[in-house]
């Protein structure tokens, strides 16, 4: 298993980024999560204890263990991959 960390610090534009796996070789997506929002100040609280909290983001296909990944603006994002 293979986990990547991937942060975009550009508050206001989405960025493009490039995973290799080829040398891990057969590999899959499996897992992706990104924690975002416009509002970079908002907390949780009792009243909504799920205001910033990770969600599920779309699994991307790669191509001989190359995967090309959009993260959103001020994003923190987990990667999970199988490889074989």
């Amino acid at each position: 298993q293979v986990t990547v960390f991937a942060l975009n610090t550009n508050k206001n534009s989405d960025c493009e980024t490039t995973v290799d796996l080829s040398s891990f070789g057969e590999t899959r997506m499996n897992f992706r999560t990104e924690l975002c929002g416009s509002d970079l100040s908002a907390v949780n609280s009792l009243a909504n204890p799920d205001n910033v909290a990770p969600r599920n983001a779309d699994l991307v296909d790669g191509e001989k263990g190359i995967y090309t990944l959009k993260l959103k603006a001020a994003s923190w994002n987990v990667i999970r991959f199988s490889a074989s």
